[in-house]
């Protein structure tokens, strides 16, 4: 058994860790209004917070000492639409995670195709089988990076024809989406399911 004290270790040796450990992640690769356009950008610490109102999280460590474009963008404009990424985008959504000028847009890099949005300023995707328009809550700063986290509640939700089913459930075989596996640039596909009957 290895025992260890997250506090001995050094933020990247944390993140190296605890990045490895909690998996799956779910991708978010997140539209903002940037100051010359769209701004994407795919982040891992993701998840589903809660409903009534719907609700999800993301987070982004510091970039260059400061905050992540994504963070600046919401700051000025607390709107985005969030992208549930599949395997067939995945080579495009990396390529999101570049460190780009503020002023240069990923979105228009990649040639993703827009769609107008309901609810929000920024536009879908329309490539991405699941669309999430989203409004910012709350911001969190954690501990002293800083590392902040963005409360979103979901306005608009558009999926792919086919996806949903009478019980709006998604598919997911059909969505296909992929999950981070560590820091180092691994991903996992949900090609692999099994199913357990809830006790109670």
């Amino acid at each position: 058994m290895t025992d260890l004290d997250p506090t001995s270790l050094s933020a990247a040796e944390q993140y190296r860790l605890l990045s490895s450990i909690v998996v799956p992640r779910p991708i978010a690769l997140v539209v903002t209004q940037g100051p010359a356009g769209w701004n994407a950008a795919p982040f891992s610490f993701f998840t589903m917070l809660g409903v009534a109102p719907p609700t999800l999280i993301f987070s982004a460590g510091p970039r260059d000492g400061g905050e992540k474009d994504t963070i600046c963008n919401l700051r000025d404009l607390p709107e985005c639409v969030v992208h549930i990424v599949p395997e067939a985008l995945a080579a495009r959504m990396n390529a999101c995670a570049a460190s780009l000028p503020r002023e240069q847009s990923e979105v228009a890099e990649q040639g993703f195709a827009l769609k107008p949005s309901v609810a929000v300023a920024p536009p879908r995707l329309a490539e991405f089988p699941v669309q999430l328009e989203c409004r910012v809550a709350q911001f969190l700063d954690i501990g002293t990076r800083p590392h902040v986290a963005v409360v979103a509640e979901v306005l608009q939700v558009h999926a792919h024809d086919g996806l949903l089913g009478p019980d709006l459930c998604c598919d997911g075989d059909r969505l296909g989406a992929i999950g981070r596996i560590s820091g180092q640039g691994h991903y996992a596909r949900l090609t692999d399911t099994f199913q357990m009957k809830q006790p109670g």
